[in-house]
């Protein structure tokens, strides 16, 4: 798909260790924004034993995608509430190409 999307775990912490196949200084966050054609590498660690939905939503919240990440097959969980749909500018997407010097 041509869109971004934002990935959360909810309730469990990701540590970025490589973007695009390149090492990073590790980083905690709770959600990522994915560009087409990126990677990232996380470590999460389950701080329960129970399933945790992983769930990523476009950028203009129009539609999501969601899966589990569990210790054992056949756990489920709740999805999180879809989030308010945002108005966004160019600038939101990477596109604020008036800043570009010439």
């Amino acid at each position: 798909a041509s869109t971004l999307f934002d990935l959360r775990l909810p309730g469990v912490p990701m540590t970025v260790l490589q973007v695009s196949g390149q090492p990073v200084e590790p980083v905690e966050t709770d959600e990522l924004r994915i560009a087409p054609a990126e990677t990232y590498d996380v470590l999460v660690q389950l701080p329960d034993d129970r399933a945790y939905p992983i769930y990523a939503e476009t950028i203009d919240r129009s539609g999501f995608t969601a899966g589990m990440l569990a210790p054992r097959a056949g756990m489920t969980a709740a999805l999180p509430p879809r989030r308010r749909r945002a108005v966004l500018a160019m600038a939101d997407m990477g596109m604020d190409h008036g800043a570009m010097a010439g």
